[in-house]
């Protein structure tokens, strides 16, 4: 299975990546820095990204199964719409695809 997984640099997305690899699946991880996912692997794809980019999210959505979205932020955070618009943009994504 290709799982998408949006927030693996940290806390639950990190766990849910790992168990998704040692479960045999391919993981594609959307994050806005590469260098933060501490995780490398032969099926783990990291795309860079921000899941406030609508475009981003369609390109790292391509060719998946499942999404998992396990975002969180620092407070204060200067976008107070990550969630609601994030969450808009991985809906658009899954419904249409790659534009």
């Amino acid at each position: 299975m290709n799982i998408l997984i949006v927030g693996a640099t940290r806390g639950i997305g990190r766990q849910v990546l790992e168990q998704a690899l040692a479960s045999g699946h391919s993981v594609t991880a959307l994050v806005r820095d590469p260098q933060r996912l501490a995780t490398r692997h032969e099926r783990l794809r990291a795309v860079k990204g921000d899941i406030l980019d609508a475009n981003s999210v369609a390109m790292a959505m391509d060719g998946q199964n499942a999404v998992c979205c396990s975002i969180g932020v620092k407070v204060p955070w200067p976008t107070i719409t990550v969630f609601s618009q994030g969450t808009a943009n991985l809906l658009q994504a899954m419904l249409t695809g790659p534009s």
